[in-house]
């Protein structure tokens, strides 16, 4: 089975925050970076509403107010660091290869991904899960290593799913996991 298609950095940000989201370790990181404005922002407000002579209400209030702004933007804010920093990435060197099109080739034991001259092969015994989000799947080799495939390129649901179906079906034959 061939695909071919063009991936741009909001895939690579999607499949970043799908890493964050599926994985155990990062769900605990993500979690304890929202809490810790919470957790540094009231009791310092506390704190500081306790030896201010007027004003409590108002600095308490100032300081849990941006603990909560923080607690509810931080998805919007770590979404914006990663894309600037894979922006980054893929200014150096050959990174750019990560972008671009892609010819995805699926055999019986193996994963092929090529983008101009650099081809890639990836055993499917090799794939450890498969997940997906609304606009793509996620093909992960070990801990962090992975291919989007958006859904953009399919030209029906039926063959989307079709897709999902022969993967994961060559990938259990192969030894692979598709979680």
């Amino acid at each position: 089975m061939e695909l071919t298609y063009k991936l741009i950095i909001e895939d690579y940000v999607d499949f970043n925050i799908n890493l964050m989201e599926t994985t155990a370790k990062y769900k605990l990181g993500r979690l304890i970076n929202r809490c810790l404005a919470l957790i540094i922002l009231v009791p310092a407000g506390i704190y500081f509403t306790s030896t201010a002579t007027s004003g409590k209400i108002i600095t308490f209030s100032m300081y849990a107010g941006i603990g909560l702004v923080w607690f509810f933007t931080f998805s919007r804010f770590e979404r914006w660091n990663i894309k600037k920093n894979f922006i980054r990435f893929t200014n150096k060197d050959k990174n750019y290869l990560i972008l671009g099109t892609k010819h995805f080739t699926l055999s019986d034991t193996s994963i092929t991904l090529r983008t101009g001259q650099f081809t890639e092969v990836n055993n499917l015994c090799d794939v450890s899960r498969i997940t997906s989000d609304a606009h793509h799947y996620f093909i992960y080799i070990g801990n962090a290593k992975g291919m989007p495939v958006p859904f953009r390129y399919f030209a029906s649901v039926e063959k989307r799913d079709e897709f999902y179906t022969i993967l994961c079906d060559k990938v259990l034959k192969a030894g692979g996991k598709i979680q």
